[in-house]
């Protein structure tokens, strides 16, 4: 038995890549509102690109699950991402004057890839819970930043980054990412050291990639000009 909930053992470990995430220069742009729009329209079309493969990992989990309780469960996060996220990136590429069909023919960056590689081969090649592990970063940590941003008094006057506070510090988010921390401390209340350790490895890769994905965003880091794409 674990004294604690083992999302808060998780965060706890993570401390300090969790404040990189949360110090990191491509966020505080967001709570100031210095965000460049050039360095967001860029993160839209990396973000879309996660996005659907996300949704795709959703899909396949919520078909894996073994009773309905389960398949709710990854059928929300699945409505909220493609229903909210998604839409929410559409309507923000419009707002700065973006092309919806350029957005959808964005090709994945670097860490894009890895990231969305690491959760598709989590999701086919893992257990339920392993999956639960590697999104928790994820369907978390976007909530957290919100919270953190407003705790320092953000209240940014540029629209793109007003638009993205207020998505990630809605309830709705905030419901969401409640309920999949539950379901990770459900299933860590009885389960072998074993497991612990290797969901403890998921969460670990999945926080990391996160950061690189704000990191990649803030370079606009795109594939070396001499690889052929």
């Amino acid at each position: 038995m674990v004294d604690k909930g083992f999302t808060q053992e998780l965060r706890a470990d993570n401390e300090a890549a969790w404040q990189a995430l949360l110090e990191h220069p491509f966020i505080c742009a967001i709570g100031d509102g210095t965000l460049s729009e050039e360095r967001y329209r860029f993160y839209l079309q990396q973000d879309y690109a996660y996005l659907l493969e996300l949704s795709r990992v959703l899909a396949l989990s919520a078909a894996r699950q073994p009773d309905l309780a389960g398949m709710r469960r990854f059928a929300g996060l699945l409505q909220v991402t493609l229903s909210e996220e998604i839409e929410a990136i559409e309507q923000s590429w419009g707002d700065l004057g973006g092309r919806a069909e350029v957005l959808g023919k964005a090709s994945p960056g670097l860490v894009t890839g890895a990231y969305a590689d690491f959760l598709v081969r989590t999701c086919y090649e893992g257990s339920l819970s392993d999956i639960v592990a590697a999104l928790l970063p994820c369907e978390t940590g976007y909530v957290e930043i919100a919270d953190h941003l407003r705790a320092r008094g953000a209240r940014p006057a540029a629209n793109h980054c007003r638009a993205w506070l207020e998505a990630y510090g809605s309830d709705d988010m905030r419901q969401l990412a409640e309920q999949f921390a539950a379901e990770m401390d459900r299933v860590a209340q009885d389960a072998a050291a074993t497991d612990r350790q290797r969901w403890r490895r998921l969460y670990r890769k999945s926080l990391q990639l996160e950061l690189l994905f704000f990191q990649a965003a803030w370079d606009r880091e795109r594939w070396p000009t001499w690889v052929p794409t």
